[in-house]
């Protein structure tokens, strides 16, 4: 079983997503808790990260892992992200790389059930379930293998006739209406309350400048309503508008050809790391720190 590096990029981009993935000092302690575990020496222990951001990071760590290793770090980082990427991940990985299992081992799967449904049967609760399905009365527990089939198949008939519709359940539903309800109504004073911004929305950016408060390693909160930044890369400089931590450029000039000198602009509770830095396209992280007055 080998992961192709294309693979392990794709994986990459989706666990190190900036908005939906892990955060810069959740992948630290994940991959630092691996390399301890599997005796194993990882290019990135710390931030901020010697990569230009956290995909790179993800990709150059997950290359220094066992093909198995790597299936196992994947399946588990997309579990505790879980989100609807990371589990069309996870489906990938499993119908890519995943080993199907001998007949050894589907027999001793069959034997299993059957063992777990023997000591089900046998417990009274259980016992008085099984009277309200019509099959019960049927069903006889052999020991014959022609009859191995039937027994395991008559377990997945009950388990399935004790799960049937749970939501509709009063103690299910009522909750899940309630958190619904409260949930839509966030969502609508959210969309009502924030300004819309249609040169934002548009992806068609050349360069996508994301900032980062490095003591929580969050989107900052800024308390001014326009902040900005200039970047000084010609006379006059760039001037953008900051919305939700992210400064969305539309321009055809090489930025990340040199490094460049940038300055927030009314912003006073935060300040920036480090004024020079340099500009990649696509997204670059940018580090501030919080003014405590």
């Amino acid at each position: 079983m080998r992961i192709k590096t294309t693979f392990l990029q794709h994986a990459s981009d989706i666990i190190g997503d900036t908005e939906k993935g892990m955060t810069g000092t959740q992948i630290v302690k994940f991959f630092n808790a691996k390399s301890v575990e599997n005796d194993i020496d990882i290019p990135h222990i710390s931030t901020p990260f010697d990569a230009p951001n956290k995909r790179t990071a993800i990709f150059d760590n997950l290359l220094k892992f066992t093909n198995e290793q790597q299936f196992e770090i994947i399946s588990e980082l997309c579990d505790y992200i879980n989100t609807e990427s990371t589990a069309k991940l996870k489906q990938q990985l499993f119908e890519r790389y995943s080993e199907r299992p001998s007949t050894n081992n589907k027999e001793n799967s069959s034997k299993s059930n059957i063992e777990t449904f023997d000591e089900f049967v046998t417990n009274k609760k259980g016992t008085d379930k099984m009277k309200h399905i019509p099959a019960f009365e049927e069903f006889t527990l052999q020991n014959s293998k022609t009859n191995e089939m039937k027994h395991v198949k008559k377990f997945d008939e009950f388990n399935n006739s004790t799960n049937k519709q749970w939501w509709k359940k009063p103690k299910y539903f009522v909750p899940l209406l309630a958190a619904l309800i409260i949930g839509l109504f966030t969502l609508s004073s959210a969309i009502i309350n924030k300004p819309f911004d249609f040169n934002f929305q548009n992806n068609d950016c050349a360069y996508k400048l994301v900032f980062i408060d490095k003591a929580t390693d969050r989107t900052p909160k800024f308390t001014s309503r326009t902040p900005r930044v200039r970047i000084y890369i010609e006379t006059p400089p760039i001037i953008e508008r900051i919305i939700d931590g992210t400064v969305c450029i539309k321009t055809d000039k090489d930025l990340e050809k040199e490094q460049v000198l940038i300055e927030l602009e009314n912003i006073k509770n935060y300040k920036l790391v480090d004024r020079k830095q340099y500009i990649q396209k696509g997204v670059t992280e940018i580090f501030v720190n919080g003014i405590n007055k």
